[in-house]
């Protein structure tokens, strides 16, 4: 093996996260920072497949958020289900579930974003942005697009300077993080060629996330269970839902809003005058009594009282 030989394969050896990190700091550094703020669970060297499987994540947990929010008062379940149950009730393919599919699909849309860092910290801070639910999801897919437009930056930034876009999972030197096995294509080119492959994959990742909410019985369970108690009492869960055998938990057992409200009366009643006026006629008559205690056993020493003989010691 000549010397150039040698040379290049210790330089083809080079872990792909260490030669992100040798990336031009300042550009590099400015993305990453953008989509941290957005996505603070990114890794400090996270690549563009990290950016991108945080925005597949976002608006895969905002379907779900939709779904616990409005989904479960469309559906028709059979009672007792369990996960035979739901296998034979097709849910997924009843028109009610075909259409809230479709309706939260029509809702995330994916394209360039020409959002800047405090435009969509501003966005997600928003008040309409969300509830007790989470994101709503046209402020999950603009944050989404958001940080796909961070990770074509990352790829083209990565590629203008030699380094590997699109890369695998696999080992990484001095503790760097990897790029996930699940990276997406590394198409870096045209930015609506990259959306429209990108909006693509949001569309498997939500229908995705949604059937599952259907025949997944815990994940169907945790939806309700959330819907009861956000909604809590304003819009009960369905009525086939009620006759299922969903498990009960401390949120949805029937004994909990009842204590709920004899605790909520409880403190009511300390902070009134009627139990200030109560603890100290407690408090009085307390004393009295134990006056007449005292008085009743005062009197000599008991053992003055006792037999005194010559038999006997004091």
């Amino acid at each position: 093996m000549t010397r150039f030989e040698t040379l290049r394969s210790r330089l083809t050896a080079v872990p792909d996260a260490a030669r992100r990190r040798a990336l031009p700091a300042r550009s590099r550094g400015r993305i990453l920072a953008d989509a941290r703020a957005i996505a603070p669970e990114l890794p400090h060297d996270a690549g563009p497949a990290h950016v991108e499987r945080a925005a597949l994540r976002m608006v895969r947990r905002a379907a779900q958020d939709e779904f616990a929010r409005e989904g479960v008062t469309h559906l028709q379940l059979p009672p007792a289900w369990g996960r035979m149950e739901l296998r034979e009730a097709d849910i997924p393919s009843s028109p009610a579930f075909e259409s809230f599919v479709a309706e939260v699909a029509a809702a995330i849309t994916i394209g360039p974003s020409r959002l800047d860092r405090e435009d969509a910290l501003e966005l997600r801070d928003r008040p309409a942005s969300s509830d007790g639910f989470g994101l709503s999801l046209e402020a999950a897919a603009d944050l989404a697009s958001y940080l796909l437009h961070q990770a074509w930056l990352l790829r083209r930034v990565e590629e203008r300077s030699g380094g590997a876009a699109g890369v695998h999972g696999g080992g990484a030197a001095d503790g760097a993080s990897a790029e996930p096995a699940t990276a997406l294509p590394a198409d870096t080119g045209d930015e609506q060629a990259f959306f429209a492959t990108r909006a693509g994959v949001v569309a498997e990742e939500v229908q995705g996330a949604l059937v599952r909410q259907v025949i997944v019985p815990l994940e169907l369970r945790t939806a309700l269970e959330r819907h009861r108690e956000i909604v809590g009492g304003v819009t009960d869960a369905p009525a086939d839902a009620r006759r299922t055998g969903t498990a009960e938990t401390g949120a949805s057992r029937p004994g909990r809003p009842l204590f709920s409200q004899q605790a909520q009366a409880a403190i009511s009643f300390a902070q009134s005058g009627a139990s200030r006026a109560t603890a100290h006629a407690l408090r009085t008559g307390a004393v009295k009594a134990y006056e007449l205690f005292d008085q009743k056993h005062s009197g000599p020493d008991l053992d003055d009282q006792r037999p005194q003989g010559p038999g006997t010691s004091r």
